[in-house]
């Protein structure tokens, strides 16, 4: 089974505003595009999109939630013994995501260099929601 999240396409979402500007029922647009009816409500209806985008927002933990972290480092960790490019993928986005000072290598890698590798898909990491 795969994550419907990942496989709705641009042209399935044109049709689907093309079909409900023609008069057709979410249920109709759902069968004919292959969305669910509540894929079909989210990408034609942008002020219940909007909502659903400010409601998802608000999911935040709390920064101190200290069994939370403990719980993301011990998957992180694993991910790096698991995936020998996870590490170097998550260094790298660290890197470039640094303020407090100008980086100019990662692991000896020139930054500009850096970036291109990880933008490559080189150090991609399998998404374990898709298969």
């Amino acid at each position: 089974m795969t994550d419907q999240r990942y496989t709705i396409t641009q042209e399935q979402v044109d049709e689907a505003r093309k079909l409900l500007a023609l008069g057709y029922t979410k249920a109709d647009i759902s069968r004919v595009t292959g969305m669910s009816r509540y894929q079909v409500y989210y990408w034609t209806n942008e002020e219940a999109r909007e909502r659903i985008r400010e409601k998802n927002a608000k999911r935040k933990h709390d920064p101190g939630d200290k069994e939370r972290i403990a719980v993301m480092d011990a998957k992180r960790k694993e991910n790096w013994k698991n995936i020998p490019n996870s590490k170097l993928a998550h260094q790298i986005s660290s890197a470039i995501a640094e303020n407090r000072v100008d980086r100019k290598t990662v692991q000896g890698i020139e930054i500009e260099e850096a970036k291109a590798l990880r933008d490559s898909g080189a150090l991609k990491i399998p998404n374990a929601k898709i298969k």
